[in-house]
């Protein structure tokens, strides 16, 4: 028995090389050795073993006090949002107002697209999300919808500060191989627009080789509060452009998700095992923490917090030390308002709101 059940753990480590799947085999061979351990054991009577936990991170991961609750969802919510007095929730073509004081929902916004809005964000009053790659807006109480950035054939991202959009257009993939034809139709850059006037470019992506089956640029972008300065990711790295169109390349990583850290720009590298906070002074990029897969990144004046690639949510103090875990599960988004940190699970329609 000992034997065959090793011979299954060999077969599955043979057939699974890729890290995200090595931690519940490896789980899997320690429950099956430890199972048939028992049955070859010489007892007299029955043997009830209790199951054993086995950590997903190399090590176990510090459980901080916290103060977490359910908040109730009668729907299944896949893209959030929130600000002190609501929360703002994609249900299907719609986009629906929660008073976080409690009371009924209202919808705000409706999208052509049925299966709903992409990157809602909160500024200034009014709630923005990308309807079918064009960038809407409308005001957070409800009202007319605007359409402020027109649909663009290779999209890749907005941010928005004091009211200006900011956004990147990408470039259709050149192939020269038949019954491909070659093509580079699209204007890559990072483009603006202000008060509704004439959208203008004020930096152009790096280009790409001939033959090079890559988009440029892989997005996302974000921006200061200020808008003083975005950093968008592209072919070669995490680059900047500020209000004059001068673009710089700022590090040679192309990482997954980026945020804003008040002058500075958190980045998880491509490989997913590392959070970064690159400086925009000059100052050496610093490595944050060891985390295994980043998918989401919320700061504040104190802590990081992130999504890992098991869908955990994790907190990374400022003052250094190792993540915290503060929720486990299959969370998609984390967001935050001055309060609370809100992780969505969408697969249990569960909202837990953890105090900050």
């Amino acid at each position: 028995m000992h034997l065959a059940v090793a011979a299954i753990l060999a077969a599955l480590l043979r057939r699974c090389r890729r890290p995200r799947a090595l931690p519940w085999l490896v789980a899997l061979g320690l429950v099956a050795c430890r199972a048939s351990a028992v049955v070859e054991a010489p007892v007299e009577a029955p043997v009830t073993v209790a199951p054993t936990p086995v950590a997903i991170a190399p090590a176990p991961l510090a459980r901080p006090a916290t103060t977490a609750e359910l908040v109730p969802l009668s729907f299944p919510a896949f893209v959030i949002a929130v600000d002190d007095e609501a929360l703002y929730a994609v249900r299907g073509p719609e986009i629906v107002r929660m008073p976080l004081a409690g009371g009924e929902l209202a919808i705000v916004a409706q999208t052509r697209d049925p299966e709903g809005a992409q990157q809602v964000e909160l500024h200034g009053g009014h709630l923005y999300f990308v309807d079918q790659a064009e960038v809407w807006r409308v005001p957070t109480a409800g009202g007319p919808q605007q359409r402020v950035v027109p649909r663009q054939p290779y999209f890749a991202g907005y941010a928005v500060a004091r009211d200006t959009v900011y956004w990147l257009n990408g470039r259709e993939p050149i192939q020269d191989t038949p019954p491909f034809r070659r093509v580079e139709r699209a204007q890559p850059g990072v483009f603006v627009m202000s008060g509704g006037g004439k959208p203008r470019r004020v930096a152009r992506l790096p280009e790409l080789r001939a033959g090079s089956e890559a988009f440029s640029p892989l997005g996302p972008i974000v921006c200061r509060e200020d808008g003083s300065l975005c950093a968008f990711v592209a072919r070669e790295g995490v680059y900047t452009v500020d209000t004059r169109g001068t673009s710089t390349l700022l590090a040679k990583t192309l990482p997954y998700v980026l945020a804003v850290d008040g002058a500075d720009f958190v980045a998880a590298d491509q490989s997913g095992d590392s959070l970064w906070l690159l400086s925009t002074s000059g100052a050496p990029q610093r490595k944050l923490a060891a985390i295994p897969g980043v998918w989401g990144v919320v700061v504040d004046r104190a802590n990081f917090y992130v999504i890992d690639r098991v869908g955990s949510v994790l907190r990374v103090p400022r003052s250094g030390g190792a993540p915290q875990l503060l929720l486990a599960g299959q969370n998609t988004s984390i967001v935050r308002n001055s309060t609370h940190l809100y992780a969505l699970n969408p697969a249990n329609e569960r909202l837990v709101r953890i105090g900050l």
